[in-house]
């Protein structure tokens, strides 16, 4: 999709509604010339769209609470609190989005 003549992405489960004319705001990072957003706001209809963040929250700070304890066991914990660093950082960034939206 296009907003303003600029390329946009974004990847959801649920298909916006967006309809031609609508008014759209979407917010997160530019790469490469094309908005990879991480929200979504139709202001004509007043829909939000973006990816839950609670459920990535809470299990990235489960995996990182056991994976330090199981570092020194064979690296294994490497492994689990990197993985939980990871959803926590992009439910963050998506938080962001959603709050940039307001």
């Amino acid at each position: 999709m296009r907003i303003d003549g600029e390329p946009v992405q974004f990847r959801t489960r649920s298909l916006p509604s967006v309809n031609d004319g609508d008014e759209v705001a979407a917010a997160g990072a530019s790469k490469n010339g094309t908005l990879d957003a991480l929200a979504m706001r139709n202001v004509t209809t007043g829909a939000s769209y973006f990816p839950p963040t609670l459920t990535p929250m809470i299990l990235g700070g489960v995996l990182v609470v056991i994976g330090i304890p199981l570092i020194p066991l064979l690296g294994i914990g490497l492994f689990f609190a990197g993985f939980g660093g990871w959803a926590l950082f992009k439910a963050y960034n998506v938080r962001k989005a959603i709050k940039a939206l307001g």
